[in-house]
């Protein structure tokens, strides 16, 4: 099966790829949209309460990398390699910054929670 789905892709070019990367854009467009609004991101992060600007930035950053991946991918099927491969490079570079600031947030929320755990024995 998984065989004769390999054989089926090639001869379609590079078009699942690229719907898939437009879904993968359109769902990113949402997530954008929702955490540029500070009001709407609060009410999706209800569970989650953080007082960091961060964490926002970093959604943010995250949904960028996601659509400049796209773009990338969509420059190198039209023909345009050495702009999709120096967007793919950017996309890395801000995916890994993003990754960092959800990490330092994390680890922040984790460490004063640990704080308050023992200062409360």
């Amino acid at each position: 099966m998984v065989g004769e789905i390999m054989v089926y892709l090639p001869s379609l070019g590079g078009l699942p790829a690229i719907i898939l990367s437009l879904a993968v854009f359109l769902e990113l467009l949402l997530i954008l949209r929702v955490s540029i609004d500070e009001r709407r991101f609060r009410a999706a992060t209800s569970y989650i309460f953080l007082s960091y600007g961060t964490f926002r930035i970093a959604f943010i950053l995250l949904a960028l990398s996601g659509m400049l991946s796209f773009l990338s991918k969509l420059l190198v099927s039209l023909g345009m390699r050495g702009l999709g491969h120096f967007g793919t490079l950017i996309y890395y570079v801000i995916l890994v910054v993003s990754l960092m600031l959800l990490l330092k947030v994390l680890y922040g929320k984790a460490r004063s929670s640990k704080m308050t755990r023992d200062q409360s024995i």
